[in-house]
């Protein structure tokens, strides 16, 4: 998707900016030169190879950049991130943004624009998005667990359990191995795209997975389990955790499995305190009961907010 100016007909970056005269803004693709300023305006953005990005530039006493979009097609939606300099208004400057994004989308055929972060009702795009005709797609839930208290349980469950796991079983860190492997896997559970798995395996990627903490887990050859996870200070995100198996007795010795490849890479010299689960809202029950057996407490729900074309 290619981020269009909406300036008349226009549908093209090279066609001039658009200029919105009620904020006093000025739209426009970045120049020559500009890559630096730009990268600062995303630094806390993991955005992909294929972004299209539009600034927001105010011309007057002098110009000055003042926030931006980031669009991108995936699997035939239409995906944006927005960002604004420290003391800027975002909903000043959203709605022109958002309207490029849209005349852009529709121009390339897509049914939906989505926000790409996913937002607590803290956040202050919300009311934004909201504003811009928007609304909650979905909600997904989160809970945290310390790792205190998984140690503990972990431990525990092997002594009890261990001696049952199957002999065929094995883990192994995806640095050892190319994302594909996953694919399959965990694509009914639509926690992470094929784009965003890709982008996050990459070693060193910004936000990207931990090479190490990231697990799959085999039954001889065939995937059966992974944990794929982001280091964020000292806390351990659980972005996937998916186990696929007939039998319920070896899908909870599988998760235990899982788990315990996390303890034995833990580094006390850079501690993990906090392990943190990812759900949907009515989906992934069972990782809202096993957050609670750990002894860990649930964090705000995140919506993904959409709108439809």
């Amino acid at each position: 998707m290619t981020l269009a100016v909406q300036s008349g007909q226009a549908s093209e970056l090279d066609r001039g900016p658009a200029v919105d005269q009620a904020a006093q803004l000025v739209i426009r693709a970045s120049k020559m030169g500009e890559q630096a300023r730009v990268a600062h305006l995303f630094r806390h953005i993991v955005l992909p190879a294929s972004v299209q990005i539009l600034l927001a530039v105010k011309e007057r006493p002098v110009e000055r950049l003042v926030g931006g979009i980031a669009g991108w097609t995936e699997r035939g939606l239409g995906r944006f991130r927005l960002a604004c300099l420290p003391g800027v208004d975002l909903e000043k400057i959203a709605k022109p943004l958002i309207n490029c994004a849209v005349e852009t989308a529709r121009q390339a055929g897509l049914s939906q624009l989505i926000y790409a972060d996913m937002l607590t009702d803290m956040d202050s795009q919300g009311p934004v998005l909201r504003a811009n005709q928007f609304e909650v797609m979905r909600s997904e839930r989160f809970f945290q667990v310390a790792v205190s208290d998984a140690v503990r349980r972990v431990g525990g469950l092997l002594e009890k359990f261990g001696g049952h796991i199957p002999k065929t079983w094995r883990i192994e860190s995806i640095r050892h191995h190319q994302p594909e492997v996953v694919l399959d896997l965990i694509a009914p559970f639509q926690l992470m795209t094929p784009e965003e798995v890709r982008e996050r395996w990459v070693s060193g990627a910004k936000g990207g997975l931990d090479p190490d903490f990231s697990v799959i887990l085999f039954d001889g050859s065939v995937p059966i389990g992974t944990l794929l996870t982001r280091r964020k200070g000292e806390s351990l995100c659980y972005d996937v955790r998916v186990v696929r198996h007939e039998n319920p007795r070896l899908r909870s010795l599988a998760n235990l499995c899982l788990f315990n490849a996390n303890v034995v890479r833990h580094d006390p010299a850079n501690p993990v305190r906090w392990l943190e689960f990812r759900g949907g809202e009515h989906e992934h029950r069972e990782t809202a009961s096993l957050a609670v057996r750990m002894g860990g407490k649930e964090l705000p729900i995140k919506h993904v907010w959409a709108r439809a074309l």
